[in-house]
This record gives C-alpha cells, sequence and structure tokens, in this order.
C-alpha cells in the first residue's frame, strides 16, 4: 500500500479530474515510489512507523512519484528536449536526494 493517495498527487500535478488512465499511472508512480521507500528504510514487518516517520514518508513517496511522473514522458533520460533551454541529462541516481530525507527513518545501515 502506497504511502499518499492518487488524490493528493493529481492536487500537486494540478489535475483537477483525472482520467482512469491517469489514475491508474499516478497509482503506479505512488507504488513506485513506495517500493524505494521501503528498500531504502529497510524497514522490518514488524515495525511501525510513528506519525512523524509516515509524514516524512508521505512526503517523499509524493515528491518521489511526481518525479516518476515527469520520466514516463523523457526519452533516454533527456528532459527539456525542444525546449529554450535545450536537452540535459539526468542524474544518474535520480532517489539520492530521497534517501537522504528518508536516512532518519532507516532502519539499518550496511557498515563494513
Amino acid at each position: 500500500m502506497a504511502y499518499a493517495e492518487a488524490t493528493e498527487l493529481a492536487r500537486i500535478l494540478k489535475i483537477r479530474t483525472p482520467s482512469t488512465d491517469q489514475t491508474n499511472a499516478m497509482e503506479r508512480c505512488l507504488d513506485a515510489a513506495t517500493v524505494e521507500i521501503d528498500a531504502e528504510i529497510d524497514l522490518p514487518a514488524d515495525v511501525v512507523l510513528d506519525s512523524g516517520q509516515t509524514a516524512v514518508a508521505e512526503q517523499v513517496c509524493l515528491q518521489r512519484a511526481a518525479e516518476l511522473w515527469a520520466l514516463q514522458e523523457v526519452p533516454l533520460g533527456f528532459v527539456g528536449i525542444g525546449s529554450d533551454f535545450g536537452a540535459s541529462r539526468l542524474a544518474a541516481d535520480s532517489f539520492r536526494k530521497y534517501a537522504i530525507t528518508l536516512s532518519p527513518l532507516k532502519q539499518g545501515w550496511p557498515f563494513g
């Protein structure tokens, strides 16, 4: 189950009346973001996030899902093709900034 709802993502994306296809795509982006978050924080099955931790996870989920939404239409990792500013290459690890935000929630740190 995703940390956030498609209706909230639609609000952020400024989509007032999403189509069924758009809603399905938003849910897919939210699910993908949730999987990335869970993998990053390495949450054991018997541990539940408190309300503050859940708020962080929800915020990251919405931000990442919005980014994933935008990346759906990007050919081969380039953005801005055809824009006045020209094309630019996306970073190789676009999740890193979210991993930093999630660090207080991380359950296990690989050392050694």
